[in-house]
């Protein structure tokens, strides 16, 4: 992946999404992008938020849920991941293979929560 070997272009990498996104506010993909820099680079947080931007902008875009469910997962919000991830599917056909992804990483979370709860 292209953002994986940018070292210290970090924000200007950040800046030009941003600069993107204030030339086209109301793209999706361009949240989408950015979050995925920024879970590249480990900032979850500001992933969350930009995908927050990404479902504001487009409440039905199934893709900003559920890549919010893994920055949500990577910060311990398994509850919420869970929530975002009941969105993904309520928004996609059975047979979509995204739906199933989505149905296997709830799965997934609640397994972790369950053993967790189980080992306290």
């Amino acid at each position: 992946n292209f953002y994986k070997n940018i070292g210290n272009g970090e924000n200007l990498t950040i800046n030009s999404f941003k600069k993107f996104l204030s030339l086209e506010p109301a793209n999706p993909t361009g949240y989408i992008e950015l979050a995925e820099f920024y879970y590249i680079i480990k900032n979850y947080g500001q992933a969350e938020e930009t995908l927050q931007k990404a479902i504001d902008v487009k409440p039905d875009y199934s893709v900003a849920y559920h890549n919010l469910a893994y920055a949500l997962v990577q910060q311990n919000k398994l509850d919420e991941a869970i929530k975002m991830l009941e969105k993904t599917m309520s928004l996609l056909d059975k047979k979509d293979p995204n739906y199933i992804r989505a149905a296997t990483d709830k799965n997934t979370i609640e397994k972790a929560i369950s053993n967790k709860k189980s080992n306290q």
